[in-house]
């Protein structure tokens, strides 16, 4: 997903403000998905998580254990 600079700003700005009220994750990422269309992340499924053999997953590399759209800022 691409997002304008000014865009990613609020985002941030809302973020830091609900973190600093204590707001629930849950409510955070209900807020993101609803207010700007970001997803939150997923636990990835892939094998390397559950096989000791694999050093690396290529489903959520490089964020290790979780997936989800990359959000680049223009």
């Amino acid at each position: 997903m691409d997002m304008r600079r000014s865009q990613a700003a609020k985002v941030l700005d809302s973020v830091r403000t609900m973190l600093a009220q204590r707001e629930s994750p849950e409510k955070i990422e209900r807020y993101l998905s609803l207010q700007f269309g970001i997803e939150a992340l997923v636990k990835c499924s892939g094998e390397a998580h559950s096989n000791a053999h694999i050093d690396n997953c290529g489903c959520c590399a490089p964020r290790w254990g979780w997936v989800g759209d990359t959000v680049n800022i223009k």
